[in-house]
């Protein structure tokens, strides 16, 4: 091997270590902004109170899963309040085809919604369609 063609090899593998080197500070980058997202939206979440406008709240959810880069099929916000026994569940959604839907139920016993709520989770599920009660 010629000192020509070895330089050429030790160059070829620098060059490989560098595009090695970009893609794992992008999948760094891309999990940090990931952890990010997720902070700021349970901090967000978890300060709504009665009488806010979920809508911006929701809105914003969307901007955040975006920008994380988030892979998701619609989202929003649960809104649950309790009173004297009976618990009321307000779902602010966005479907996956853009449209927007408002659901107040009103829930004889607990369920996984409430349950994550009393446990103080905040839970991210991929599919809202497949995924909510």
């Amino acid at each position: 091997m010629t000192d020509e063609t070895a330089v050429d090899e030790g160059m070829g593998e620098i060059e490989a270590l560098r595009d090695r080197l970009a893609l794992i500070e992008s999948a760094r980058e891309r999990d940090t902004c990931y952890r990010e997202a997720l902070r700021q939206l349970r901090r967000m979440v978890t300060l709504i109170k009665h009488g806010d406008t979920p809508e911006e709240i929701v809105e914003a959810l969307g901007e955040c899963l975006s920008t994380a880069q988030i892979d998701y099929a619609g989202y929003g916000v649960n809104l649950i309040e309790e009173d004297s026994g009976e618990i009321q569940l307000t779902q602010h959604t966005h479907e996956p085809d853009g449209g927007v839907f408002h659901r107040v139920s009103i829930l004889r016993a607990p369920d996984i919604v409430t349950t994550w709520w009393r446990e103080g989770r905040t839970v991210y599920r991929k599919d809202l369609l497949n995924d909510d009660p």
